[in-house]
């Protein structure tokens, strides 16, 4: 199915890709990075647009179908991970955070009337007519400690919150873990296909064939995009949108046939026939 566009595809493969200007020998092994496909559906508006299709997570997860488990994104995004992440760090939530300081507040507070009690009874040791000392006798206010509803409700509603932003720290620093890693252009290939069967129903809701909508992806969603970017010829297909589909004749098909055509001359040779005689 890539046949009629692998000339425009390897143009836009090699130009978004750092290696086009090295130095080949017997054949072009040009590669790209990860980093380097990322900006290249960037430019498409495939992803990280208003309107993008799919997100980074979506398309690394299809990039990253045949990984090791436990390297791949999709492992690191677990729910698992995420639990694991928020008991290993607790002050990431502003309720812990603000737990954490009423503590430390309240030992201060203890600490500071342990202190009074103390310079309390050594004053009362001093000699009658001894020099008493200056007591600072202001204390903290005591504070409430927070309600076990609230403390749950505002986990739970923090956590959630927290979510988004412990995802979209996981998915920047594996970009970065991942980006130097090489593509084929047959792996290219590959990603194509999984994303044009993945937004099938968005780019041929009508049809929902495979060949069609992979045609449309690569004309419509990706070579006419990146057009303003690097220069090739878009294959045209007015030649075919019209055209009758041919399928192989069957032995049925074509034992209908010659008892067609044997009718035919019969009918024919029968109405010359009434010809002559009339």
């Amino acid at each position: 199915m890539f046949d009629e566009f692998e000339g425009p595809l390897r143009t836009v493969f090699k130009y978004f890709s750092k290696r086009q200007h090295a130095p080949y020998s017997l054949r072009q092994d040009i590669t790209l990075e990860v980093a380097e496909l990322l900006n290249l559906f960037q430019k498409a508006r495939i992803i990280d647009g208003p309107n993008a299709h799919v997100s980074t997570e979506e398309l690394l997860a299809i990039i990253e179908r045949y990984y090791t488990p436990g390297t791949r994104l999709q492992d690191k995004l677990a729910e698992s991970e995420f639990a694991a992440y928020i008991k290993a760090n607790p002050q990431s939530l502003p309720v812990n955070r603000e737990i954490e300081a009423w503590r430390k507040r309240m030992a201060a507070r203890k600490a500071k009337i342990e202190e009074i009690e103390r310079k309390k009874a050594e004053a009362a040791e001093l000699p009658d007519d001894a020099e008493k000392p200056v007591i600072d006798l202001q204390v903290p206010k005591e504070e409430a400690e927070m309600d076990e509803d609230i403390k749950r409700e505002r986990t739970e509603r923090e956590t959630g919150e927290f979510l988004g932003t412990w995802r979209q720290k996981v998915i920047s620093e594996h970009i970065i873990f991942v980006k130097g890693v090489e593509i084929v252009f047959f792996e290219f290939k590959e990603i194509i296909l999984a994303l044009a069967t993945k937004l099938r129903q968005e780019i041929d809701p009508t049809t929902g064939k495979l060949r069609v909508v992979l045609t449309k992806f690569i004309e419509e969603w990706l070579l006419r995009r990146l057009h303003s970017f690097v220069k090739f010829a878009i294959p045209t297909r007015k030649a075919q949108v019209n055209a009758t589909r041919q399928w192989p004749e069957s032995a049925t098909d074509a034992e209908i046939r010659v008892r067609r055509a044997e009718a035919e001359r019969a009918l024919q040779l029968q109405r010359q026939q009434e010809a002559e005689r009339a």
